[in-house]
């Protein structure tokens, strides 16, 4: 994080309409300049308008955003909360390499955590994610991290908490640059009127995949469910645990697995469902 930028400011994506006024402020302080230094104030006022609403209007914005990230295999999800009380990354996605003759290796290479995941953050105006939540230690989970924490401010990281963790796990959470945060299955918190619950892992032995911290969010009266990569056992016992668990989004546990969120061989998973 020593790379952080202090003292720029992220407006974000304009839209149109942002857009139209920042350059018809632009304009109009082209034209007073020309006419004396004296009539600039209005235009240079005009522009800190129209940066004032671009940098606020997000916290007075009752909406909330759940966006489902592009990073090929791999998850990655955020969560802006209503008046951006938080902000959360689920995941950050990352590129599985192999070993290559040198004169194959790029110069620089692709991160998904600072291609991805930084960039989509820097067009939405944040440099400060709230909680950066790791379902589990795969790569194409957790790659990118490094890469966002070159870009963005993390407060901290969340972990699921276990009693074993695998020596990789060890060595990446030690390496991490952020507070670290360890989350056990039923810890609930709200932030104003949105709902969080974790459902996993218990302290089981599972593999790494069924350790996958899984997250229920309730926002706005539309529920999500965020399963990492556990597979059909799991999703069994979340059923049995929780019968009157309905959602109304189901991120598909392992990418879509024939091992994981099958409706012939996980037998009622779709009461994850509620339909309308």
């Amino acid at each position: 994080m020593e790379n952080l930028q202090l003292g720029v400011v992220t407006l974000g994506r304009l839209n149109v309409i942002m857009m139209f006024g920042m350059s018809l402020s632009f304009y109009l302080l082209v034209i007073a300049w020309e006419k004396g230094a004296k009539r600039v104030i209005l235009p240079c006022l005009c522009i800190l308008l129209v940066i004032g609403v671009q940098l606020y209007y997000p916290k007075m914005n009752a909406k909330a955003y759940v966006t489902f990230l592009d990073v090929g295999q791999g998850d990655s999800i955020v969560i802006e909360l209503p008046y951006r009380r938080a902000v959360y990354v689920i995941d950050t996605g990352g590129i599985i390499t192999f070993k290559q003759e040198e004169w194959m290796e790029r110069r620089r290479k692709f991160d998904t955590g600072e291609d991805i995941v930084a960039e989509f953050l820097k067009g939405r105006g944040l440099r400060k994610v709230n909680a950066l939540i790791l379902s589990h230690g795969d790569l194409d989970h957790i790659g990118g991290v490094d890469g966002l924490l070159e870009k963005v401010r993390v407060e901290r990281i969340v972990y699921g908490k276990l009693e074993h963790l695998e020596a990789s796990e060890v060595e990446f959470l030690k390496g991490i640059n952020a507070p670290t945060v360890f989350l056990e299955e039923n810890i609930s918190w709200k932030v104003g009127s949105s709902f969080f619950q974790t459902l996993n892992p218990d302290q089981a032995k599972e593999s790494r995949n069924n350790r996958s911290l899984v997250l229920f969010v309730r926002i706005h009266g539309q529920s999500f469910l965020f399963t990492g990569d556990i597979d059909q056992g799991v999703e069994a016992r979340l059923l049995g645990h929780y019968p009157e668990l309905k959602v109304d989004y189901l991120k598909v546990a392992h990418h879509g697995s024939e091992t994981s969120t099958s409706p012939i061989k996980s037998r009622g998973c779709f009461h994850f469902f509620r339909r309308k």
